[in-house]
């Protein structure tokens, strides 16, 4: 008993700090900066279209650069565009925090419990991590291919072919709309979570956090949706017999743009997959398990195996 009492004394008062509690926390926490940075994303794909024109010496020597190295802009040219304002404070938010999930994901799954918190599910958070990776590398993709298209309309004609399909507004809408779910999203996250941390609540049933979580779910339909887009403004591109006009280059860059955005979709559908699997790890009372387990399911409807109940834990 005294050995318990002194160490938590140690872990609540000396050193509060709590490696499970900042797992709990930066992995919710990523989703909100996640958000804010693909809004800022896409105000940059809609201002692209609208840059002022440079003069005609510009012009003309960014297409002799283009033309004598077709893939010049993919090498090199991203070298010469930074980041800047809002968009490059959001995608330093995203990387710090999903840095400190990382850090704390081991020492977080070794802290004993003592009935004070809930432990980790290894494998749940395991495959969350790696989820939240993958999402910034796809990320990290959709922003350089931005910067490159954002160069590339720079030195284009007003009147060149390439305007009049308008690519990055179909770019920008894809990109909007899933910041849009996701920040439906994070409100019923906020409503099940509300100290926000990932872990069971007396106030909250997890049936409650399961039908939030599902959610994820939306990314699927939303990689259809946006493949519908692309098909329809290809059918514009192919019938517009404007292809000589699209540079290599240009081709290259803008099909890893929308295959980067299909990406960061997926990798949010297998986040809320892996938040699923987290909370199979929550206790759950008897009449919330045998509610759900005889629930009659419909399409639609959450199905998730929630943790032991009660009488199974006895």
């Amino acid at each position: 008993f005294v050995g318990v009492a002194i160490f938590l004394f140690v872990e609540l008062v000396i050193f509060p700090r709590s490696s499970r509690t900042v797992v709990q926390a930066k992995s919710l926490e990523f989703f909100e900066h996640l958000e804010v940075c693909l809004t800022d994303c896409s105000n940059l794909l809609s201002t692209i279209g609208s840059q002022p024109e440079v003069t005609a010496e510009d012009s003309d020597a960014f297409r002799d650069q283009i033309t004598a190295n077709p893939l010049w802009m993919l090498k090199e040219g991203q070298d010469s565009v930074d980041l800047a304002g809002s968009l490059s404070e959001s995608v330093k938010a995203v990387k710090e925090t999903f840095s400190a999930f990382k850090i704390e994901l081991g020492p977080g799954l070794v802290e004993p419990v003592l009935g004070l918190n809930v432990r980790l599910d290894r494998a749940g958070y395991e495959r969350l991590l790696q989820e939240q990776r993958n999402c910034l590398v796809r990320l990290d993709h959709l922003l350089d291919m931005t910067l490159s298209l954002n160069r590339y309309y720079k030195f284009f004609p007003r009147s060149h072919p390439i305007r009049y399909l308008d690519w990055p507004t179909l770019l920008s809408t894809g990109v909007v709309e899933m910041a849009h779910h996701l920040s439906a999203t994070l409100d019923r996250l906020r409503e099940v979570f509300p100290n926000g941390l990932l872990r069971p609540s007396r106030s909250t049933t997890v049936l409650s956090m399961a039908e939030a979580v599902s959610t994820f779910r939306f990314y699927e339909e939303h990689r259809l949706t946006i493949l519908k887009m692309v098909e329809n403004r290809y059918g514009d591109y192919i019938f517009s017999g404007s292809g000589d006009a699209y540079t290599p280059g240009f081709r290259v860059t803008l099909a890893l743009a929308i295959s980067s955005i299909i990406g960061v979709a997926q990798s949010l559908q297998k986040c809320g997959m892996c938040l699923e699997k987290i909370l199979q790890s929550f206790p759950t009372e008897d009449a919330e398990y045998l509610r759900v387990k005889d629930q009659s399911l419909t399409p639609g409807d959450v199905s998730i195996q929630f943790g032991s109940t009660s009488s199974e834990r006895e």
